[in-house]
């Protein structure tokens, strides 16, 4: 048999198990599964071998015990160890869990940014996203997310007036746009893009947008009044020149570099 179903590299697979006794716990039983039989002590190990995770029989049969007591293994005669009901929905339920593990830290990995080229791909990214949810928005906003886009818009101005650091507050206020559709997986990837654009933000004080800062406050109060207005063709019109606008600036930023 091999170990198709480990589609991941082991090292990801690792990080997704906090103790190598939860890890070793799971491959088993996951080779069980795959296997669909009993299966016995010399066969766990040759396929934890294939995987280059080498440890013992008698190890194994340790493992094997503490799932016999879990309820997730029971023995078979002198031929191994079969899955319990409990056990297969433990394995199923893992299995799901790393794949989401894994697909999230990739996302992470693919977006951080780490110079001018990626912050123009994050901005192009969120114009897509944004330009969509702003016209969800209009369909979708409650009161409450109109007090969470006003109350942003006061924070960004008194930070603007005391001369304090403000990029928070200005991607707070798209965030709360983008909550406003009612879309879950719009929401987490712009509060990822979120992230990692205010990192380098940090990073590049010399970014021409922050000059702007101000000018973007207006701008966002004419977005919230379209939100509120429901008129859709004129907040996503704002939306999408507001971000061209800014990734305008970082393109000229880049060239200035080059």
């Amino acid at each position: 048999m091999s170990n198709v179903l480990f589609m991941h590299d082991m090292k990801k697979i690792e990080k997704c198990f906090s103790a190598r006794g939860d890890l070793l716990e799971y491959i088993i039983m996951d080779i069980i599964l795959q296997y669909n039989d009993v299966v016995g002590s010399w066969t766990l190990k040759n396929e934890l071998d294939i995987l280059e995770i080498h440890i013992g029989t008698a190890t194994i049969g340790r493992v094997l015990k503490i799932l016999d007591n879990k309820g997730f293994t029971v023995p078979v005669s002198n031929k191994g160890r079969a899955l319990t009901k409990k056990g297969i929905d433990e394995v199923l339920k893992t299995r799901s869990r790393i794949h989401k593990s894994i697909l999230s830290n990739d996302i992470v990995d693919s977006v951080e940014i780490t110079h001018f080229d990626d912050l123009i791909e994050v901005l192009s990214t969120r114009l897509i996203i944004e330009r969509e949810a702003t016209r969800l928005a209009v369909q979708n906003a409650t009161q409450e997310d109109f007090k969470q886009m006003s109350d942003a818009l006061d924070q960004h101005r008194m930070l603007l007036s005391n001369e304090l650091d403000d990029s928070r507050a200005g991607l707070d206020f798209h965030i709360y746009i983008v909550d406003a559709a009612k879309n879950k997986f719009m929401s987490a990837v712009a509060r990822l893009l979120a992230y990692e654009e205010h990192q380098i933000e940090a990073r590049v004080p010399s970014l021409s947008a922050k000059k702007h800062a101000m000018e973007y406050v207006n701008v966002h109060q004419e977005l919230l009044e379209a939100i509120q207005d429901r008129d859709e063709e004129r907040a996503t019109r704002l939306m999408e020149e507001h971000l061209n606008q800014i990734i305008g600036l970082v393109k000229r930023d880049r060239e200035i570099t080059l």
